[in-house]
């Protein structure tokens, strides 16, 4: 189940991420250049995808947690000691 979720769960906080930095540095432009009404357009258009990326990432995580993690035999498990 691993094998599904993980990679799912890192677009999913790779996309929160790039939406952050895109959503944070738009705003940041438009304060240096002074135009107020691009500050509601930006987090208009750009922080629902963001907000709904960050959200589907957490339940993943929260699910990966409660996934049943396959196990593997340690090195060396099974084999002869020598005494």
């Amino acid at each position: 189940m691993h094998r599904v979720l993980r990679p799912l769960f890192t677009l999913f906080v790779v996309l929160l991420l790039a939406g952050g930095a895109l959503l944070v540095g738009a705003q940041l432009v438009a304060l240096v250049l002074g135009r107020g009404e691009w500050l509601g357009t930006v987090s208009d258009a750009v922080g629902p995808p963001t907000f709904v990326a960050a959200s589907i990432a957490g339940l993943l995580a929260f699910v990966m947690s409660y996934a049943p993690a396959r196990h593997e035999a340690p090195v060396g498990a099974g084999a002869a000691l020598d005494d």
